[in-house]
């Protein structure tokens, strides 16, 4: 069947699409192949001469195509916006994060392996069968997120609802009615989606989650400078927020000394970052040769919680009040257990 002058038009684009769906180096199409896919997926009759024609503009368009005459096989495309092993990442990340309910993880994830051919999903099956996400997930978490960011770009404050999960796995209101924030940053940690936010009436940041905000509105009120917040005076400093801020606890940030031993090194880097200071101990010969000094600044709370958490392989020297704290509430704990 001849093809009409209105879809001859279409041909370049139809042609391009068969190539990003189903080429790579190791699917390669020939001109035959071609002019069946493009009778199979969409209904257009073409003869092999046509799609060589067609391929040479989109060649000279600039379009990354390997021609016969480049490999002696047939065509295919020798480069994409992402990489596998890129999408494969994107989608490690997907499925990593916890606040994203199952329907929509498959959603983001068919998004992106369109963005590679169809013989990559093939290759990715196990990504259609995870279930590792709960129905009762927050559905409305993408619209939010995007009044959020609208929000933050435009500089005015939100109104919202907090919530919490009750006794049957349902979110459920933390106050009776919504109240008004200041929205300055969104930040993923530790596999969960948070909103940077100050309640008018207060003078510090929070932290609060994504997936538990529902009813977001934009409200016509500039949000508060950011210098006013405590401990923001100088702005976002983006590099610091996951390095002093590990759990996404509020407070203030405190400058820290633990002594540990070298094994430790890692999981200080991975929870602090690498500006952590590391020397050798100074305590005159007491103590393994593999003791250390890590010297750092994070978050009050957090290095409390921190530090109960990997109570058996560190030890906070200063400051000595968090020193306090701490064993205090190792008190409280070992009275759970001490019957």
């Amino acid at each position: 069947m001849a093809i009409n002058e209105g879809s001859k038009k279409l041909l370049p684009i139809y042609i391009l699409e068969v190539l990003k769906k189903h080429t790579d180096s190791d699917h390669i199409l020939t001109r035959q192949n071609i002019v069946d896919r493009i009778q199979n997926d969409y209904g257009m009759s073409c003869d092999v001469r046509t799609i060589s024609r067609n391929i040479e503009l989109l060649y000279d368009a600039g379009y990354p195509i390997s021609r016969y005459e480049d490999n002696r096989k047939g065509f295919f495309l020798y480069q994409r916006e992402f990489e596998e092993s890129e999408i494969r990442l994107l989608i490690d990340a997907v499925l990593a994060s916890r606040h994203i309910a199952k329907n929509q993880s498959h959603e983001l994830i068919d998004k992106l392996c369109s963005l590679s051919t169809t013989h990559f999903k093939k290759k990715n099956r196990i990504i259609d069968s995870t279930d590792r996400c709960s129905p009762c997930y927050n559905q409305s978490l993408f619209y939010n997120i995007e009044k959020i960011n609208d929000a933050i770009d435009s500089e005015k404050q939100i109104s919202l609802m907090y919530n919490s999960y009750d006794t049957n796995k349902k979110l459920k209101p933390r106050y009776e009615e919504d109240r008004v924030v200041n929205p300055y940053h969104m930040l993923m940690n530790n596999g969960r989606y948070y909103l940077m936010a100050n309640f008018p009436s207060h003078s510090n940041m929070v932290f609060l989650r994504l997936d538990y905000i529902t009813n977001v509105e934009e409200i016509d009120e500039n949000v508060r400078p950011i210098k006013e917040i405590e401990n923001y005076e100088n702005g976002i400093n983006r590099s610091e927020l996951r390095t002093n801020y590990p759990y996404m606890f509020s407070g203030e940030n405190v400058k820290a000394k633990f002594r540990t031993d070298t094994k430790m090194v890692g999981d200080f880097i991975d929870w602090f970052g690498d500006k952590i200071s590391i020397s050798k101990c100074d305590d005159n010969g007491i103590g393994d040769d593999d003791d250390i000094i890590v010297r750092l600044t994070a978050n009050r709370n957090a290095i409390i919680y921190w530090a109960l958490q990997y109570g058996k392989k560190v030890e906070l020297i200063e400051p000595t009040d968090l020193r306090e704290e701490i064993k205090h509430n190792l008190v409280e704990i070992l009275s759970k257990y001490s019957e």
